[in-house]
């Protein structure tokens, strides 16, 4: 699309390796990624996915990206165990990730506003009322569970009904014991 958009545009000033167009496809690449529900990707995937493009040069297109400041490159340093690291072996590379500035850094902000709320939060059941409230929950709930009963504090995924149906029964449970609590939901249809 973006390709035929610039074709009208430019006309025959539309070229496959104008800078312009790399920078593009890495944006549109990393839009698409962040819908999916990934904020960042690993730069290998995006270099594959630019030469998938047909992009000139992908290198010189993340360079660029990065340069005009919409993309952001991350470096995670991998964890490894000094004490049982073997002499021979190579060391592990640091992961270089990319995403959109505007993502990244919303990401970013979130969990440390959810690191601060989880320091300063104090329980709220003694542990005996948490394993009993989640008993017979699965898993990955009981785990849910656990955490908003002794910080206060939780966040969730899943389907929407799967997480209804938790949240609700967390909330029931949680003011059955004596503890006022509130559920926050992002939709007034999502609250009813």
């Amino acid at each position: 699309q973006a390709d035929h958009f610039a074709r009208r545009v430019l006309g025959d000033a539309a070229r496959p390796d104008d800078p312009r167009r790399g920078r593009a496809v890495v944006g549109a690449l990393l839009a698409e990624a962040a819908v999916r529900g990934h904020t960042v990707t690993p730069l290998a995937d995006v270099l594959k996915a630019l030469e998938k493009e047909r992009v000139a040069d992908p290198r010189r297109a993340v360079e660029d990206a990065l340069d005009e400041g919409e993309v952001l490159g991350l470096t995670e340093e991998p964890e490894f165990d000094e004490e049982a690291f073997d002499e021979d072996a190579d060391v592990p590379e640091p992961e270089e990730s990319l995403g959109l500035a505007r993502w990244a850094l919303a990401e970013e902000a979130a969990a440390e506003g959810f690191q601060r709320l989880n320091a300063t939060a104090g329980p709220l059941l003694d542990d005996a009322a948490v394993k009993e409230l989640r008993a017979d929950l699965p898993e990955d709930r009981s785990l849910a569970f656990t955490a908003a009963l002794r910080t206060g504090v939780t966040v969730w995924r899943g389907t929407a009904d799967e997480l209804a149906a938790t949240a609700v029964a967390l909330v029931t449970a949680a003011a059955g014991r004596g503890v006022r609590a509130a559920l926050v939901t992002p939709t007034d249809r999502a609250a009813a």
